[in-house]
Order: C-alpha cells, then sequence, then structure tokens
C-alpha cells in the first residue's frame, strides 16, 4: 500500500524579530513570497495537499489552500506540529505530515523529495533533515512524521516538553543528511532577509 503524506508548512510565529512582518510572506521572487515559492516546490515534489498553519489566519488565506491555527497559542511550532496531525488523523487525509518552516526562500522539490522517499521507505519514525558539517545540522522542522505521532506530540505538549527534537530522539528519528546549506538557510531578521536577497541576485551575475 502506498504511504500517503501531505505538507504543512509552519507560519505561527510572532514574527517580532521582522518587526510583526511574517517572514513566509516576503517577497522571494518578483511577485512570490516565501510561502508562494514553497507552495509550488510542494506540489512539485507530488504532495497532494498542502495545508498552512498561522494564527493570523486573514493574513495567509490568499494562497488557496487550508489554513488552520494552532490549537494551543503561545507554545511555539511544536503546537504547530499538533494542530496538523490532528487535521490529518480527524479528516483521514493520509500517514503523514511533511513540515517545513515557513522562512526557507530556498527549500526546493529537491529537498522533499529526498525526505519523502525516505519516510516512504520506512514510516516508523520521524525523518529529520541534517546538514553535514553544518553550524546547526539538525533540523528538526524539515522532517516527515507519522500521523500515529499525534498522541506523543500532546503528551509532550501537555507536560511543557516544548522541543520537537527532543521528542523527535524519544520515539525514533532517522537523519535525511543534506551536504547544501543553502536550501535551509532561514530569514529571522530585516538582515537576514537583505543577506538572502542579496546572495540571490549575486547568483543570478
Amino acid at each position: 500500500m502506498e504511504v500517503c503524506v501531505i505538507g504543512a508548512i509552519l507560519a505561527g510565529g510572532r514574527a517580532e524579530r521582522m518587526g510583526g512582518e511574517h517572514k513566509g510572506l516576503l517577497e522571494s521572487a518578483p511577485g512570490r513570497t516565501i510561502i508562494g515559492g514553497l507552495l509550488k516546490e510542494m506540489n512539485a515534489a507530488g504532495l497532494p495537499e498542502v495545508i498552512i498553519i498561522a494564527n493570523e489566519r486573514e493574513q495567509h488565506q490568499g494562497f488557496g489552500v487550508t489554513v488552520l491555527p494552532d490549537l494551543r497559542l503561545g507554545m511555539g511550532p511544536l503546537a504547530g506540529v499538533e494542530a496538523a496531525l490532528e487535521h490529518v488523523s480527524a479528516n483521514g487525509l493520509g500517514d503523514g505530515v511533511l513540515f517545513l518552516p515557513c522562512d526557507l526562500p530556498a527549500f526546493s522539490a529537491d529537498e522533499i523529495g529526498r525526505l519523502l522517499e525516505t519516510f516512504r521507505s520506512d514510516p516508523r519514525t520521524v525523518k529529520m533533515a541534517v546538514l553535514r558539517g553544518g553550524k546547526r545540522p539538525h533540523q528538526p522542522l524539515c522532517c516527515v512524521v507519522h500521523a500515529e505521532m499525534l498522541p506523543h506530540v500532546k503528551e509532550a505538549l501537555d507536560c511543557g516538553r516544548l522541543m520537537p527534537v527532543r521528542l523527535w530522539e524519544e520515539y525514533g528519528v532517522e537523519e535525511v543528511k543534506f551536504e547544501d546549506e543553502r536550501p535551509f538557510r532561514n530569514i529571522n531578521t530585516p538582515a537576514d532577509f537583505a543577506k538572502w536577497l542579496g546572495a540571490r541576485d549575486g547568483d543570478r551575475t
């Protein structure tokens, strides 16, 4: 039986370091936001459905996909994971969810495909992206999680254990290793975004 995975973009942060401007709504290319680019790449990778987890739902309604809030506010990205897994389980949408944070302007269908391929070959453990030799090698929110992890996610949130990487390690994780750090460069501040735009434009010359 084929393993079915949907996608979820985690966009629930308060954007404090961006001065209130939501990272995923930044324009990463003329006429396209970071979230718009991620949706395009997730569709290209063959995901049958993609949802957005965002507490400011009205600002994310223009993408033509389901937008859901965290079930528990103020508890970080693991609450977004809970909301997505709850949606999948309640509606019988598939076996798991591929998660990506909303601030990865260079993430592509190639990286998504590798994560999906690894999960489909063995869906029993969380598949987490890891950068070889990177300063921050673990990328716990670039991952694929089986829907059956939902009770464990709920329990962790109930106990105040909010770090996804610790939960993945506790219940079983397989590292999917990547050499190129560029797809994983995320945007946290206006300076980060300016630096990324400069590097992008430099690559074009």
